[in-house]
């Protein structure tokens, strides 16, 4: 039986040790393994990727073997592979039918719900609880957020939030915990969510593939003022975009794996038809020059850097605007 991530997470009691994830959602699989793991207080770690030569002689060294200082092991056995190959089966299969008093859990983000259900589930043992870490839908977001302690978004701020965010649910939870560490209050979350997370973050690209110059530096200098550090989250922003259409020039059609969804798609799909593999290549080189500066490399003003990027990023849209 595959449960989703939610009802795990609403669970109250836990009777299982063997546990199987798949999904590549990242936040939510750090939520399921953080509550797996709080439940011992005391362990010790082990990491097994399924796909080592040797993976039957660390597996039984995991097993057999005693730790002198933890009550339990937590034995994690993943894999990167986005299909099931008989021998990755029939090793699932062998650790789902293993009975230890230790934890186990095997994580599959690149393998989806329907091959665990069309050729996975039937196979595994009743034991192994199966837990559903794909992208929450907009209506499920609303649910994660109000299970969090002390939630910080009100319901008028909440429908909003989570629309502007366009499906991007680690993205969201990361700025919510960032917000919650940063003790700030009611009156304060607008401000973070609408101002600076949520308008860098989906409207830089928009802005630039459209050629508008004025609004896009207007989006660097508001965080330049809100954050001097924010030049970093800048330069993740710009190297995701150029990821995205090199992706698509080379024939990728889903942007989906870089949280990229479909109404946001269409720009990068649009923007990749009309730059040339001249201006791309020069915006990489800038896009150096940034990375460099920031980490004190190359003695550049990094914030006029990412000017110079943006205005790159503008021309090769061939229509700029003011």
């Amino acid at each position: 039986m595959i449960s989703s991530a939610l009802e795990f997470l609403r669970s109250q009691e836990i009777k299982n040790n063997n546990f199987l994830i798949f999904g590549d959602e990242i936040k939510l699989i750090f939520y399921i393994k953080n509550k797996i793991k709080s439940l011992h207080a005391n362990y010790e770690r082990v990491l097994i990727s399924i796909e080592d030569k040797d993976f039957d002689e660390q597996l039984q060294a995991a097993i057999l073997s005693n730790s002198l200082f933890s009550e339990v092991k937590i034995i994690e056995f993943t894999s990167n592979k986005n299909r099931l190959s008989r021998l990755l089966v029939e090793r699932i299969q062998t650790i789902s039918s293993l009975k230890t008093q230790n934890i186990l859990i095997i994580e599959l983000p690149q393998i989806s719900q329907k091959l665990i259900a069309n050729e996975l589930s039937s196979s595994l043992s009743d034991a192994l609880c199966t837990i559903n870490c794909t992208p929450p839908t907009a209506h499920q977001i609303k649910e994660y957020i109000a299970l969090m302690p002390e939630n910080l978004i009100s319901k008028d701020n909440l429908e909003s939030i989570v629309e502007m965010y366009e499906g991007n649910f680690s993205l969201l939870m990361n700025d919510i915990e960032v917000a919650k560490q940063a003790s700030l209050k009611e009156k304060d979350i607008s401000s973070v969510f609408f101002s600076k997370a949520i308008k860098n973050n989906f409207k830089l690209f928009e802005e630039m593939q459209k050629g508008n110059f004025s609004a896009a530096i207007k989006i660097v200098d508001s965080m330049k003022e809100n954050d001097k550090g924010s030049g970093v989250l800048l330069l993740w922003m710009l190297a995701r975009d150029c990821r995205a259409i090199i992706e698509l020039k080379t024939g990728k059609n889903s942007l989906r794996h870089l949280k990229i969804w479909s109404n946001q798609e269409n720009f990068y799909k649009e923007y990749a038809n009309k730059i040339s593999e001249i201006k791309l290549n020069e915006i990489i080189l800038l896009l150096d020059k940034f990375d460099k500066s920031i980490k004190g490399v190359l003695n550049y003003d990094s914030w006029q850097i990412a000017k110079d990027l943006v205005m790159q990023f503008c021309r090769a849209s061939k229509k700029i605007t003011t």
